[in-house]
């Protein structure tokens, strides 16, 4: 948030620009005195692509598919809990995205970070998660805790076998989007070189490379476009954030 107000305040030559993730959105959600308006402070340049997040299970649970847990989690409403990396983080709002998605009613427990999370899941102390899968990966191949699905609209290179969250609730979505933002007076011309400059870096092969060992799907757009994406953010994440009971209703 203050990375977001100094970035709005820039001057808007296009030297300064600011690197969001949903979080952007969620912050605007959540604090009622932002020193900044998400919307009229800001123009968009670009998104960068997405991030995997992936839906893993702790083994002591014994769910092997994403029906499974499910079928679980209906069985023991409100007793399953769930980790993320802090109340109002982006993996906190995509799971209560995917609690809506499920149906189902489990019990949140925030913590500072993904490693404390993934190292309770571990443990068999928290049930379940949707942590990154770069973060993720290496506890998941060596059997640490089961992957269930990942949250990309396709299964993921990395994970073949591991089937896509829609596959099996179609109406998921999750927003995992990273972009940038430049100060709303920024000349139209500057974000425009700007925004092409993004797409151009972002068909290279040594930047593919990079960006598929961690599995981020590189997803240039328009300047245009990338607005209308920010401020589809905003509706949605108001609305998670009510269900999450973040904000009142």
């Amino acid at each position: 948030s203050i990375a977001n107000a100094l970035a709005a305040k820039a001057a808007p030559d296009g030297y300064t620009l600011l690197m969001v993730s949903t979080s952007f959105a969620i912050n605007a959600v959540l604090q009622n005195k932002a020193h900044y308006d998400p919307v009229r402070d800001f123009s968009g340049v670009s998104q960068i692509g997405f991030s995997t997040g992936v839906v893993v299970v702790t083994p002591a649970l014994g769910a092997k598919t994403l029906k499974d847990f499910i079928a679980a989690a209906n069985e023991r409403p409100g007793k399953l809990i769930y980790g993320s990396a802090g109340a109002g983080s982006g993996i906190h709002m995509s799971t209560v995205r995917f609690n809506m998605a499920a149906g189902i009613k489990t019990t949140h427990v925030a913590f500072k970070g993904q490693p404390e999370m993934l190292a309770e899941l571990i443990a068999g102390r928290v049930h379940y998660g949707i942590p990154g899968l770069g973060p993720a990966l290496g506890i998941i191949r060596e059997g640490r805790v089961v992957p269930l699905a990942v949250g990309t609209p396709n299964r993921s290179a990395l994970l073949p076998d591991v089937p896509a969250v829609v596959e099996v609730l179609p109406h998921f979505q999750r927003d995992a989007a990273h972009g940038l933002l430049v100060p709303a007076r920024t000349p139209r011309p500057i974000i425009e070189k700007i925004s092409k400059d993004v797409a151009t870096a972002l068909d290279m092969p040594d930047v593919k490379k990079q960006m598929e060992r961690m599995d981020f799907t590189p997803a240039p757009t328009t300047p245009a476009e990338y607005d209308k994406i920010i401020r589809n953010q905003l509706k949605i994440f108001d609305e998670v954030a009510r269900q999450a009971g973040l904000i009142a209703r």
